[in-house]
């Protein structure tokens, strides 16, 4: 996550099943917001300068309170009492806080894949 910090909030919501004993299969999806408006997210990020009939004015965090929702989808495999293999991919998409900033929308994603053998 982009926003560690006490300026934001977090809902989430986490669905799991296991079609088997040895397969999980996780979706979780978290909202990120701000909570006080025009204060720092994360060591000053969202600084900037903005101009107002050609006056240059400092702004800091945010104008709007959306920052990103976040789709997350991760599955886990058990090989052995000892192996475990998991893979995962994430795509988040920016909030209306972040639009005002960049002036779009942009998405991230990323993903894993991992064998973990624990002796």
């Amino acid at each position: 996550m982009v926003f560690i910090n006490s300026n934001v909030s977090s809902f989430g919501i986490t669905l799991q099943t296991s079609p088997s004993k040895k397969d999980i299969l996780t979706l979780r999806y978290t909202m990120v917001s701000v909570q006080q408006l025009r204060s720092p997210i994360q060591f000053g990020q969202a600084a900037r300068v903005e101009f107002s009939d050609e006056i240059p004015t400092v702004v800091v965090g945010v104008t709007e309170e959306g920052l990103a929702n976040d789709l997350f989808l991760e599955y886990n495999r058990i090989i052995t009492r000892n192996i475990y293999f998991n893979v995962g991919f994430s795509v988040s998409y920016a909030g209306s806080g972040i639009e005002t900033i960049v002036g779009n929308r942009p998405s991230w994603t990323g993903g894993f894949v991992n064998l973990v053998i624990n002796y």
